[in-house]
């Protein structure tokens, strides 16, 4: 910055203050720092974080405490503040002592939340094991088999199908010469003819319906009303 204000200043390449010049320089690219004000950020902010082990957050924590030491002397300020940096399931167990009773020192509940960190790491373990298999289950694509079962000799309509979901000219030429059925792709009938068509899935639950229809109507001579 000095270089580049005498550069600009050729007429006169020294600052009027020096010392001002330097400060405000300073300012400008780094800002003020209040180290306290850090320290306290550093205090709000103290959590254990959820791959963190717990001998690294305790060693943040008690930094954290002796920086603010000046500030922070009720015990159980510190053992709330401790408390509720642990992880969820950590925290649970240390909401009281192994007693029932209220946390009476912090090097209590450091000494306990440290001697059940491995269960809770096993825990944790645990459920990222579980959603990882679960994941892995979810994500598997169903193996498309035919209709006729592993041992049926009846080709894969969708295998045959090209990419617009109709047979290709050259599959369409092929099963016209051996005159095989365009739905089930077997010999001896036609499209039209097809049990699999579902054309005439439909007409026969028509007829099923007509019949049925037919067969509880009532004779001619028993109706009420024939304006019809």
């Amino acid at each position: 910055m000095y270089e580049a204000y005498r550069t600009a200043h050729a007429a006169a390449p020294e600052p009027p203050n020096p010392r001002q010049f330097f400060r405000q320089t300073m300012e400008r690219n780094y800002g003020l720092q209040d180290l306290e004000q850090r320290y306290w950020d550093t205090w709000e902010h103290l959590r254990q974080g959820p791959s963190q082990d717990i001998n690294e957050y305790n060693i943040s924590f008690q930094q954290a405490l002796t920086d603010l030491a000046a500030s922070i002397t009720d015990e159980q300020v510190k053992i709330e503040k401790y408390r509720s940096g642990l992880q969820f399931d950590l925290r649970q167990l240390c909401r009281t002592s192994p007693a029932g009773t209220r946390w009476a020192r912090l090097t209590d509940i450091i000494q306990y939340a440290t001697l059940q960190w491995p269960v809770i790491q096993e825990r944790i373990a645990k459920k990222k094991k579980s959603a990882a298999e679960t994941t892995k289950v979810g994500g598997k694509r169903k193996a498309s088999g035919s209709s006729g079962g592993s041992g049926s000799n009846r080709p894969s309509g969708k295998a045959r199908l090209g990419a617009s979901g109709r047979l290709s000219d050259e599959q369409m030429k092929k099963e016209m010469d051996e005159k095989l059925c365009h739905i089930c792709h077997q010999p001896g009938h036609q499209q039209r003819q097809c049990p699999d068509n579902p054309k005439n899935n439909v007409k026969r639950v028509k007829k099923v319906k007509v019949a049925a229809v037919s067969k509880n109507a009532p004779p001619a001579d028993m109706s009420e009303d024939e304006d019809f």
